[in-house]
C-alpha cells in the first residue's frame, strides 16, 4: 500500500509541474504590448578592412528576428527597401566617413603646415606675421568646419526621415548612432517602436493655431496704428470701439488695462477638426518625420528619460504618448516653436 500511494504522490507531482510547465508556456505565448518608445531591434555594420576610410555597410537581405515578431506586422520586403535606401543615398555615406573626422583632420593638417613654416620661415617679423595669417585661416577652417557639420546632420536627419516614411505605417521608426571617432563602422542603426498617428494630430491642431494667430495678429495691429495716427472713421467695428474706449480712457488719466484677446479660446472649436486641413496633417508628419533622427538619437542614449520617482521635481512632466520620456511630438514643438532658431540661422543651415 505504502508503495503505491508514493507512486500516486509521484504521479501527481509530475502532472502538477507538466500543468505548471504547460501555464507558463501559455503565458509565454500571450501576445506582448508594445509601446512607444520601445527598443525592437539594433542593426550592426558587417566587419569589412579599411574602417578608417570606408563607409559602413550593412546586408539588406539580413533582417533581424526580433522584427519578424507576429504583433508587428512588418515584412522583409520593407526592410530590405529601406536599407537599400540608406545605403544607396550619398548623403548616409558622407556623414558616417566626415562627421566626426573633418574637424580633426583639419587641425591636423593645420599644426603640419605651422610646423613646416616655423622652420622654413626666418625667425622674426616675417614668421610673426605669418603666425598671425596661419591663425586666421585656421579659425575661418574650423568655422567651415562645424557649420559643414550642422548640414551634414540635418542633411541626415532628411535621410532618416525619408527612410521612416516607409517604416512608419508599421508603428516602427528608426535612427543612427555613431559611436566612433577614428572607425567608420562603430555606428548602430536602432529600431523602435512608435505610433505617430497621435503625435501627427496634436501637432496639426498646433499648426493651425499658429497659423490663426498669425493671421490675427496683423489685423489687430493695423487697427491699433490706425487708433494712433488719429486717422478718423465715419463707421467703427467693434476692435475700433473698444480702441477707442482704450484712448479715452487714456486721455482721461485713467489706469488702463490693455489684454490680448484668447485666441486658444476663439480658434478652440476650429482646432479640433483637423482633418478638414489635409495640408496641415501633411506638414505635422513632414516635421515630425524630420524631428525622428534627433528624437531618438536622444533616447537611446536615455537623455529624454522622465525623472526617477524617488526624485521630487517643482513641474512634474507631463506624459503624452510615450510613457518613459517625452514624448516626440513635445520634442518637436520644443525644436520647431517654442526655440526656434533665428532666421538667419535658418538661411545658412
Amino acid at each position: 500500500m505504502s508503495l503505491e500511494s508514493n507512486s500516486n504522490n509521484d504521479s501527481n507531482e509530475v502532472s502538477t509541474v507538466e500543468g505548471a510547465g504547460r501555464q507558463s508556456t501559455s503565458r509565454d505565448k500571450s501576445p506582448r504590448i508594445l509601446e512607444n518608445g520601445q527598443w525592437l531591434a539594433t542593426v550592426k555594420p558587417l566587419d569589412k578592412c579599411c574602417s578608417l576610410v570606408t563607409p559602413a555597410t550593412f546586408d539588406p537581405e539580413c533582417i533581424p528576428s526580433e522584427l519578424l515578431a507576429d504583433d508587428l506586422h512588418f515584412s522583409s520586403h520593407d526592410y530590405t527597401m529601406t536599407m537599400e535606401f540608406l545605403l544607396n543615398d550619398s548623403r548616409f555615406s558622407c556623414y558616417i566617413i566626415f562627421y566626426r573626422r573633418i574637424l580633426l583632420v583639419w587641425i591636423l593638417i593645420s599644426l603640419i603646415v605651422f610646423i613646416i613654416l616655423a622652420i622654413e620661415v626666418v625667425p622674426g617679423l616675417e614668421l610673426f606675421g605669418t603666425a598671425i595669417v596661419w591663425l586666421i585661416i585656421m579659425a575661418v577652417g574650423i568655422a567651415l568646419c562645424l557649420y559643414a557639420k550642422q548640414r551634414m546632420d540635418r542633411k541626415l536627419g532628411k535621410v532618416i526621415a525619408a527612410a521612416n516614411q516607409i517604416l512608419m505605417k508599421h508603428k516602427i521608426l528608426m535612427c543612427m548612432e555613431d559611436q566612433g571617432t577614428r572607425s567608420c563602422h562603430k555606428i548602430s542603426l536602432h529600431f523602435y517602436f512608435y505610433d505617430i498617428s497621435q503625435c501627427v494630430y496634436l501637432l496639426a491642431k498646433r499648426l493651425l493655431l499658429e497659423e490663426t494667430k498669425s493671421k490675427a495678429k496683423p489685423d489687430t495691429s493695423a487697427q491699433m496704428s490706425a487708433e494712433r495716427n488719429g486717422s478718423g472713421t465715419a463707421v467703427l467695428s467693434a476692435t475700433d470701439a473698444d480702441a477707442a474706449e482704450i484712448a479715452a480712457a487714456a486721455a482721461s488719466d485713467e489706469v488702463v488695462i490693455a489684454m490680448e484677446a484668447d485666441t486658444d479660446a476663439i480658434v478652440g472649436d476650429v482646432a479640433e477638426d483637423v482633418s478638414s486641413h489635409p495640408r496641415l496633417v501633411l506638414k505635422a508628419e513632414k516635421l515630425i518625420l524630420q524631428q525622428s533622427q534627433h528624437y531618438l538619437r536622444s533616447v537611446s542614449r536615455s537623455l529624454l528619460n522622465f525623472p526617477p520617482p524617488t526624485v521630487i521635481v517643482r513641474m512634474p512632466p507631463t506624459v503624452r504618448h510615450c510613457k518613459t520620456c517625452y514624448c516626440l511630438c513635445q520634442f518637436t514643438e520644443e525644436r520647431c516653436f517654442n526655440h526656434k532658431p533665428p532666421k538667419w540661422y535658418r538661411r545658412i543651415c
